[in-house]
């Protein structure tokens, strides 16, 4: 079975370093947490493996306290997507869900079949390569 990060909605190879969170027990891309290989290696090779992703630690930290930007207020203005969650800062890289009519990224729009979130909800399997079926 094809493991998905649930921050960027997309398949992690198996030859891939993943990340699962202790406290969201979620499989994260090290790329969508900002780690590099080495960072994770350093994570995984450690005999206590114990991790937690930025969005757990965000909750439990004061506001702001791990923003990864020095001006949060840029955020205000940009528009979120309903399907991988991102920003987009230009209403021309996004459209309009056909199934749920929430905004997206047009790369997580797929034609008639609407956004990734809406296929992965009504397709069964649809995040699954065939062989595993």
């Amino acid at each position: 079975m094809a493991l998905v990060c649930n921050s960027c909605c997309c398949r992690i190879p198996k030859y891939q370093s993943k990340l699962k969170c202790d406290m969201c027990h979620e499989v994260k891309h090290y790329k969508c947490q900002k780690l590099s290989k080495s960072d994770v290696q350093t994570i995984i090779n450690t005999g206590y493996y114990k991790w937690n992703c930025h969005e757990c630690i965000s909750s439990i930290l004061p506001i702001n306290a791990t923003s990864r930007r020095k001006n949060v207020s840029r955020n205000q203005n940009k528009i979120s997507c309903n399907a991988c969650k991102g920003f987009s800062q230009n209403i021309v890289n996004t459209g309009i869900c056909s199934w749920c009519g929430e905004v997206c990224h047009k790369k997580c729009l797929r034609g008639e079949l609407g956004c990734i979130k809406c296929c992965d909800l009504m397709i069964p399997g649809y995040r699954h390569y065939a062989y595993e079926l």
